[in-house]
């Protein structure tokens, strides 16, 4: 016991595990056993516990990443058009495409899965499913692969977070069967549903009771970003931690009833917590929460005398030893922290009234997160700290009222609708207040997030160092913030392929200026120059763009170009379309734009609406005579004409390859023509118009042309300096688990 409590040994493991997210590959389970022998050796050798705690982490890990890979094996053994027999075991919500939910995978075309091969899958249904419900069905089966770029939703993280490992979509030429099947959680959910429907903070309220955020609109989440309060509305150690707290108070008063019962108080929290987590499904951060409040607790009651960072420590390990690639997650770390937080005012000023604990806890959470959701999120809510103080005792408050409607609900109790509208009423002042906080997120640059890090680490090592230590960190972090702040690229300028799947949009930079060819794609509910572009820019220091030009007006291209104009409004737009003359995208048009020549190769005129032979063709060279050609969606005729009529114009170091690599464009003599060292398609991995054409990559490869595409590499950045031409890619690819990711030169 003492072996596993020594802080170096609990060090050493976290940050091993912490690393797990950078490794090329997960090595194989023959590693774990020497592995073993070093942990048990450490035993009686104590002096090694730091390599004891690697050594438990890699196996850890590998033992996780393993069964991953397992279970992915087994549903991919027989190809993607499977039959597949598994159990619902989440709610499962509308979208686009039908419903979608998770469900565990029991058999495969007949064949019933092993016990550690049964995997969860998000699946999408063409039928509403319940919790409990069995389905039969012919799917389709897709590997967990999303886009990849440097800000924006990783759907390969969030996956793997929640422990999903793969898509499904049920085929509905074939037949298929649902055997409905009984959930008391099912039956609640439904209850509670109905009661509350046509409450005004329905949504908020589904979220606290069963961790379903499906119903909060887009304009609901930007609000609740913006107020720093969108962890309220996730059921995470917070909400975890005040059913706990409910739970021991009900446990207290039995203890006064019977001074034998001395375990009441921790049991019923326990309890309470375990309900809780439950009505959320158990989903993989409900189970963190309730691990991290559970071990916390049990610390607590064995009255250990450790320090707060020796508990939080072992909260830490235990959490990555049951759940190593929790490291992924940005909520668990948020979590976590404020956790540590909590303990250390708690341990640190016992003196101080409870009002003023809770008061410096609550500054201290906002205050010493803002680094970690400035790194994650590109910036932070300057209200954060005014809602926080507010709405979080406030929604602590509700949370236990949400409890107690929630049982009477399951006992269909009539009093169930009334708690419901008091809970619906005390929640209407966060629901109007975080309207106000619209206008409160500050965008960060990188280099302005570095120095808020930095200004985070001194608080923390400020009590740790003497006076001269204090003078020389403050010195040492203050050059570091100046070479963030003013430090110049070692290039030129830049060319940036964003990962939008079937669509396009390349960003040129140079001198923090920037120009955007194509906007990508929209949806119902953002686009990527809302999720992906102007967090891009921002990221850069860049808060508006010099210039926009469209190739067409194809959704691919065009969609997001409305929010455009207003996130990073251009000073300028270029399109082939019928727009003001000085809009024009035309053939011969030339202008200079920082120390780029930008030079008009196609179309001849503009027409009112534009299609792929109407894209705007562009040639981009530098003073240094590097040139990159972009072509929007042009076809084999267009090419033909170009070869006609641009010949010597046509060459390009790099070609942005037309129309996704489709086999309708890029013959052999236009490559011949442009002779690019370089190709680049921006395509959709596994996506529906199955692009690049595979003829059409081995053309381009014949002809000696090296070839990159966005659904294989991810983001694709060119850099070019006056001696060369660089290129980095966001994906890495690992053979194993996909979780070796990151941004590096090739």
């Amino acid at each position: 016991m003492v072996l596993f409590l020594n802080y170096r040994l609990l060090t050493s493991f976290a940050l091993v595990v912490a690393s797990s997210p950078y490794w090329r590959a997960i090595p194989s389970l023959t590693v774990c056993i020497p592995l073993l022998v070093v942990v048990i050796g450490c035993i009686k050798y104590r002096r090694y516990h730091l390599f004891a705690g690697a050594s438990l982490a890699i196996t850890v890990v590998v033992l996780h990443g393993q069964s991953l890979m397992r279970q992915t094996t087994h549903l991919f053994q027989d190809g993607r058009d499977i039959t597949i027999t598994a159990e619902v075991n989440s709610f499962f919500q509308q979208n686009s495409r039908g419903y979608q939910g998770t469900i565990l995978a029991r058999s495969i075309n007949g064949q019933t899965l092993p016990a550690f091969a049964q995997g969860y899958i998000r699946l999408n249904s063409p039928i509403l499913l319940s919790i409990g419900d069995q389905i039969t069905a012919r799917v389709t089966l897709n590997p967990v692969r999303g886009r990849l770029n440097l800000t924006g939703f990783d759907q390969e993280k969030y996956f793997l977070g929640q422990g999903w490992v793969a898509k499904a979509t049920v085929n509905t030429k074939h037949s298929w069967r649902v055997d409905s099947g009984s959930s008391f959680r099912q039956a609640l959910y439904n209850r509670a549903n109905e009661h509350l429907q046509q409450l005004n903070s329905f949504s908020l309220l589904m979220a606290l009771g069963f961790g379903d955020r499906s119903h909060i609109t887009h304009p609901q989440w930007e609000q609740l970003k913006s107020s720093g309060l969108s962890h309220l509305v996730a059921i995470s150690g917070l909400h975890i931690g005040i059913a706990y707290l409910f739970g021991h108070a009900v446990g207290a008063l039995i203890y006064r009833v019977d001074s034998r019962l001395m375990l009441a108080p921790f049991l019923t929290g326990v309890i309470v917590a375990s309900i809780y987590a439950w009505l959320a499904g158990f989903s993989i951060p409900t189970q963190r929460a309730l691990i991290m409040c559970c071990v916390s607790a049990a610390l607590l009651w064995v009255n250990l005398h450790l320090a707060f960072w020796q508990r939080a420590l072992i909260v830490l390990s235990v959490i990555l030893l049951l759940d190593p690639f929790a490291v992924v997650s940005v909520s668990f770390w948020l979590s976590f922290l404020s956790v540590c937080i909590v303990f250390f005012v708690v341990t640190t000023q016992s003196r101080q009234s409870l009002f003023s604990r809770l008061l410096v806890a609550q500054i201290a959470i906002t205050v010493m997160t803002l680094p970690l959701i400035a790194y994650f999120f590109n910036g932070v809510s300057l209200s954060a700290i005014v809602y926080n103080l507010v709405f979080v005792p406030w929604v602590s408050l509700i949370v236990p009222i949400v409890f107690v409607a929630l049982i009477a609900t399951a006992l269909d109790a009539s009093s169930s609708h009334y708690i419901w509208q008091l809970c619906d009423f005390l929640m209407l002042p966060m629901l109007r207040t975080i309207e106000y906080s619209t206008h409160s997120w500050w965008s960060l640059s990188l280099g302005e997030t570095w120095v808020l890090i930095y200004c985070a680490i001194a608080v923390v090592l400020y009590r740790l160092l003497s006076r001269y230590g204090r003078i020389l960190m403050c010195c040492f972090l203050m050059v570091l913030s100046l070479s963030r702040l003013t430090g110049k690229p070692e290039y030129e300028w830049k060319m940036d392929v964003f990962d939008v799947g079937h669509g396009l949009a390349v960003l040129i930079e140079s001198n923090q200026k920037a120009v955007l060819y194509d906007t990508g794609n929209r949806w119902e509910q953002g686009s990527y120059v809302e999720s992906v572009i102007a967090p891009s820019l921002n990221r850069n220091g860049i808060d508006e763009l010099d210039g926009l030009i469209i190739s067409h007006d194809d959704l691919d291209h065009a969609g997001g170009r409305e929010d455009a104009y207003r996130l990073i409004p251009p000073r300028w737009e270029k399109s082939s379309q019928a727009l003001e003359p000085d809009k024009g995208c035309l053939r011969g048009s030339k202008w200079q734009w920082q120390s780029l020549s930008f030079h008009v190769l196609w179309p001849p005129k503009q027409v009112a609406r534009t299609y792929n032979p109407q894209s705007c063709v562009i040639s981009i060279k530098d003073g240094e005579g590097h040139t990159v050609l972009l072509t929007g969606d042009i076809p084999s005729l267009v090419e033909w004409l170009l070869v006609q009529r641009s010949l010597e114009d046509l060459k390009a170091d790099v070609l942005l390859v037309p129309h996704h690599g489709s086999d309708t464009s890029s013959n052999a003599t236009f490559i011949e023509s442009v002779s690019p060292t370089w190709a680049i398609a921006s395509t959709e991995y596994g996506g529906r118009w199955r692009l690049p054409n595979p003829d059409v990559v081995q053309t381009y490869l014949e002809q000696g042309v090296s070839w990159l595409d966005t659904g294989q590499n991810g983001l694709i950045s060119v850099k070019f300096s006056p001696s060369n031409i660089e290129f980095e890619t966001a994906r890495v690819e690992s053979k194993e688990l996909g979780i070796g990711r990151c941004y590096v030169r090739e």
